[in-house]
């Protein structure tokens, strides 16, 4: 209900009953006679013009109407100044709700600014909240498995240098072997030679049959315990050569052993370096993807983070432009619509009670 509606509603009632009378003396006093029925005339539409707007003003509770019938009620001069105020008030009205109709056309334009604005950061807000918490779980799960992939090269790397310092003293045992066999055999060979040489001496020589002096070796030869011609003992040496043969045998086959061992080993340690090789330059680059990507993540999360906190200003602003459009645009006791409305109607009336006023005129 409009506030100063009461107040000028009271004195309108206490003028309107006397104010066609008023008109009626004042005009005769200063007219005359003469003039009686058209003073009676005009009194009579302004009379009815208040009538009119006090009920108009009743019925949309205005102040407006309501206090224009009370300066027409106050109002001693001809009516026709009535007029003029009841034209000024309806240009005053519509000047009005030009104002207001540009305020509302301002009010709708920036409150869904404002509103736009601070739905549109509240939204980067959370996209930037879900990113951080999304790269964050990345950024901790990549950390792990760079560790767990540190680890396992660090084995890998203890795993080839145990087997390289294994594979190291296995080759000098090997090559150790390989030189004792070789000499080894090398001595049998020789030993050999020596007593195939010797033995083969004995059975192959002839002595001269005389000296310078005329003696032949049997003349010179000493006593023996055996009689006949000594030959060697060619049984013993049967068993000497087999026993060397043996053993030479043994170093032949510790030689080829040792070496197809080694050959082996030596295969083996070769693939296992090169399988441990594959694995660790596998696993550096896996590695290396996963750091790549730790620095990513860490990137995207200060990305984000710069992008919340000038999301939270942004929307921070929004809200306190709502805060300060709220007042003119939101608040009151009427909405614009119900405002334009009675406004309307408010200039409908006052265009009718012209029309009384002007159609005497006529």
């Amino acid at each position: 209900m409009d506030p100063n509606y009461g107040a000028n509603k009271k004195l309108v009632g206490l003028q309107v009953v006397s104010t066609a009378s008023s008109f009626l003396q004042r005009a005769q006093a200063r007219r005359g006679t003469g003039r009686r029925d058209a003073l009676a005339t005009q009194a009579e539409l302004v009379h009815r013009t208040l009538r009119l707007l006090d009920v108009s003003a009743t019925k949309l509770q205005s102040s407006t109407l309501s206090g224009i019938a009370a300066k027409i009620a106050l109002e001693e001069d001809h009516f026709v100044k009535v007029r003029g105020l009841i034209k000024d008030i309806i240009a005053m009205l519509k000047k009005q709700a030009e104002a207001e109709a540009d305020q509302k056309s301002f009010c709708d334009k920036e409150m869904a600014k404002a509103l736009s604005n601070r739905d549109e950061e509240k939204l980067k807000m959370e996209e930037s909240g879900a990113k951080i918490a999304k790269k964050t779980a990345e950024k901790k799960a990549l950390k792990r498995d760079v560790a767990e992939i540190s680890q396992q090269i660090a084995a890998l790397a203890k795993a080839l240098n145990e087997a390289t310092e294994l594979r190291s003293e296995e080759k000098q045992s090997n090559a150790q072997t390989l030189e004792e066999s070789k000499a080894g055999k090398k001595a049998v060979e020789q030993a050999m030679k020596v007593l195939k040489t010797f033995y083969k001496g004995f059975l192959q020589y002839k002595a001269p049959k005389k000296d310078r002096e005329g003696k032949s070796v049997k003349d010179r030869a000493p006593e023996t315990s055996f009689s006949g011609k000594y030959k060697g003992n060619q049984d013993a040496s049967k068993g000497i050569m087999g026993l060397l043969e043996v053993i030479l045998s043994d170093f032949e086959r510790t030689i080829d052993k040792v070496g197809e061992d080694e050959k082996a080993a030596e295969k083996k340690f070769d693939e296992f370096k090169k399988e441990t090789d594959k694995s660790t330059e596998k696993k550096e680059k896996e590695k290396k993807k996963k750091e790549t990507d730790i620095k990513e993540a860490t990137a995207a999360i200060t990305e984000a983070k710069d992008k919340n906190a000038a999301a939270e200003g942004l929307h921070e602003a929004a809200l306190d432009e709502l805060s300060k459009l709220q007042p003119m645009c939101v608040n009151g006791e009427e909405s614009y619509e119900e405002r334009a409305k009675k406004r309307r109607e408010e200039i409908a009336s006052l265009k009718e009670a012209l029309k009384i006023l002007e159609d005497y005129d006529d």
